[in-house]
């Protein structure tokens, strides 16, 4: 089962659970009770909060991304063009700083059952898409990616925002240096299982440090990796 859990920045008592096998529930209480949000009977996938607007949640689907605008309570339909070639938005990440940038990541094909981390795991493809409406609209970003690095996570750069950090679970860490135009190995100083190698090193957690200033990284059995960013791009 993948799950994800959001809670309410203005009322932590209302928590929200996401679940690719059963869908999306809501709890009022703290945690203590669940009780279930629409008809998700094909399941969810990331959710997240607006970094602007208070009250407003995207929630990925199997049939693209859903909006609410009334703290959760309901959601509608955010994109109206989202393609069946890019089959199911599985996580969605948004530029805290310029909120109308967002990332997703898709899944053609979704691969149920095998746990994360395990010998089983396979890296299906998965696709990296970019909108600079919000949601609305969205278009690939797959200059220099195959679709098979096991893409993870985006961290956006607070300093220059051209700047966009991937995390993968084959690739290490990829770099954009133009909006997600275009991606390149980021690995110095990084090393995988073979010595001086990334191969295979799964590149996650990836977070910032609360005072911008440094990336953080963590790795599979690899230790934990930090990089100061240049705070003068802007």
């Amino acid at each position: 089962i993948w799950s994800w859990l959001y809670s309410d920045q203005d009322n932590p008592s209302r928590m929200w659970i996401s679940t690719d096998t059963s869908g999306l529930w809501l709890s009022s209480d703290g945690a203590n009770t669940y009780e279930p949000v629409g008809d998700f009977k094909d399941g969810t996938y990331g959710l997240i909060g607006d970094a602007e607007i208070s009250g407003t949640m995207y929630l990925c689907t199997p049939g693209g991304i859903m909006i609410s605008e009334n703290s959760g309570d309901s959601f509608a339909p955010l994109t109206e063009m989202w393609s069946d070639q890019w089959g199911t938005p599985v996580e969605l990440f948004q530029n805290p700083d310029k909120p109308d940038v967002m990332m997703a990541i898709a899944e053609p094909v979704i691969v149920h059952g095998v746990p994360l981390g395990s010998e089983e795991e396979i890296h299906p493809e998965r696709i990296l898409l970019v909108s600079t409406n919000r949601g609305t609209s969205w278009q690939e970003s797959m200059a220099g990616l195959s679709g098979f690095e096991g893409i993870l996570q985006i961290v956006f750069d607070p300093h220059d925002d051209q700047t966009i950090y991937l995390a993968t679970a084959e690739a290490g860490v990829l770099r954009s240096s133009d909006a997600g135009s275009s991606w390149e190995p980021w690995n110095i100083g990084l090393f995988g299982p073979n010595t001086g190698a990334i191969n295979s090193l799964r590149a996650r957690p990836m977070a910032m440090s609360n005072d911008k200033t440094k990336l953080f990284l963590g790795t599979s059995g690899f230790g934990i990796y930090s990089h100061m960013l240049d705070t003068l791009c802007k």
